[in-house]
């Protein structure tokens, strides 16, 4: 059975050698400005058509023009169990919680 990235049977990198991707070019974004929560706020994050409860440690700028983004986290819960969300959104995503 032929998985996704293995090499071809008698190359090199099937020896267990990791091979990569070449020609992939990475942008460099900067911060700019950070804003932390000590402790983190309890906010509301859209998501999927959902407003979940979750927290916000940070409001983050960076040079890449997307403006001020909130750092949060949240649980949704999946047919599998519970799925834990790490990212940013915008602020249009997020609201104080009551």
């Amino acid at each position: 059975m032929h998985r996704v990235g293995d090499a071809p049977a008698g190359s090199r990198a099937s020896a267990g050698t990791p091979s990569y991707t070449t020609g992939v070019t990475a942008t460099t974004v900067r911060l700019l400005d950070e804003r932390h929560f000590d402790p983190p706020r309890i906010v509301l994050v859209e998501h999927g058509g959902r407003w979940w409860t979750g927290l916000q440690s940070a409001w983050r700028l960076c040079d890449d023009g997307r403006g001020w983004r909130a750092d949060v986290t949240w649980l949704e819960q999946h047919d599998w169990g519970p799925g834990r969300y790490l990212t940013t959104v915008p602020p249009g995503r997020l609201r104080p919680a009551d």
